[in-house]
């Protein structure tokens, strides 16, 4: 978590006859990752520095395809704080702009195994409701986003946080409820949680809209019926246009 630069790398799956394809991500010959998905997010940069990525393709016969394209990506030379659409996207300055659905959520508490402050979801008895979640995001229209961010539970690796997003910009139009918020962007994500701190990156496209922009609310929640005792932190919450990925600077 001692990190203050990170990247998000995205590409497109190889057209090749392997089947249950992962990848490894180089970053300047070594490596430092795998992953299942096709973007994976590399923290632990320094500022004012200059980095080259490769990716390689793996089966689960052990077939390894030949290197990408090499991607340099130049980290600035001070931190871009504005570049972020989340506000208080580390928890550290208490609950402003975060908001909390249910007893069991906490827009800033602390993590009992790294003493930080964070985001926190738990259940205390049974399946129930528990929303950790931001309104009032400003997104442009046409336009492809990705969230980064950090999370860990106590429990052995599990699938029942899930991220997503609403907006009321389409309320009123034929077939959508204006009382009932419309699945933007991200609709209920699953995220595969360990029980040590992992970086994600999610991307997504802003739709075409009526007018410039969607005023959005971003939830990290628990899956419908799901829960058991144990917690889940989150922390480092970014939302950046894709463009702006390679600029993206946090400070823990």
């Amino acid at each position: 978590m001692a990190t203050e630069t990170g990247v998000c790398l995205t590409w497109e799956a190889p057209d090749t006859e392997f089947v249950d394809i992962g990848y490894f991500v180089y970053r300047d010959g070594v490596e430092v990752g795998m992953t299942t998905e096709t973007s994976f997010f590399d923290y632990g940069l320094s500022l004012d520095g200059i980095y080259h990525y490769t990716v390689m393709a793996f089966d689960h016969l052990g077939r390894v395809s030949a290197p990408s394209n090499i991607q340099e990506i130049a980290t600035p030379g001070t931190l871009l704080p504005s570049i972020n659409v989340i506000q208080n996207g580390g928890f550290e300055d208490g609950v402003a702009s975060w908001e909390r659905l249910r007893l069991q959520a906490y827009v800033s508490g602390e993590d009992p195994m790294e003493g930080i402050r964070c985001g926190r979801m738990f259940f205390p008895a049974g399946p129930t409701t528990a929303k950790i979640s931001q309104s009032n995001l400003v997104l442009e229209q046409d336009t492809e986003y990705m969230l980064f961010f950090f999370v860990r539970s106590n429990r052995v690796a599990n699938n029942e946080l899930v991220v997503n997003m609403t907006s009321s910009s389409y309320a009123g139009l034929v077939g959508v409820p204006s009382t009932v918020p419309y699945t933007i962007g991200l609709d209920h994500v699953p995220v595969a949680v360990t029980k040590d701190w992992q970086p994600y990156c999610l991307s997504f496209r802003m739709p075409p809209a009526f007018g410039d922009a969607f005023n959005v609310t971003l939830s990290f929640q628990f899956k419908d019926g799901t829960g058991l005792l144990g917690y889940y932190s989150l922390d480092h919450v970014f939302l950046a246009k894709k463009g702006d990925v390679e600029r993206l600077t946090y400070r823990p």
